[in-house]
């Protein structure tokens, strides 16, 4: 249960609506959400942030955002790679706040998961 840093990615894409009846100044938004793993220990086949990981210790909260992008939402066929910069991540809206979470799983007990 150690406090440890974690980045979560919202991915939001503004719109504008097209649909009849419509006002014309209304503007919708639409958030990439990806389900988890059936095979997750928390939370399986739940629908989560557009993506999220732990900073390593030493590493850089930008770096590894952008690293984060690219491992689960396709970095490695090109879906994400080259859409996103440093400076992208960087001009984002970017906050800091802190989650103490309790739980238990079928293979790991009763568990404590602190972020911030």
């Amino acid at each position: 249960g150690d406090w440890h840093r974690s980045v979560q990615v919202w991915i939001v894409q503004k719109y504008d609506s097209q649909r009849e009846g419509a006002d014309e100044e209304e503007e919708k938004v639409r958030v990439l959400l990806q389900r988890r793993s059936p095979y997750k220990d928390t939370h399986p086949n739940l629908l989560d942030v557009s993506c999220a990981g732990h900073v390593n210790a030493g590493d850089d909260v930008l770096d590894t955002t952008i690293r984060e992008m690219e491992e689960e939402l396709g970095g490695g066929n090109g879906m994400i790679q080259g859409m996103y910069s440093l400076e992208d991540v960087a001009r984002s809206k970017a906050f800091i706040v802190s989650s103490d979470i309790e739980g238990e799983t079928e293979k790991y007990g009763r568990f404590t998961c602190r972020e911030y």
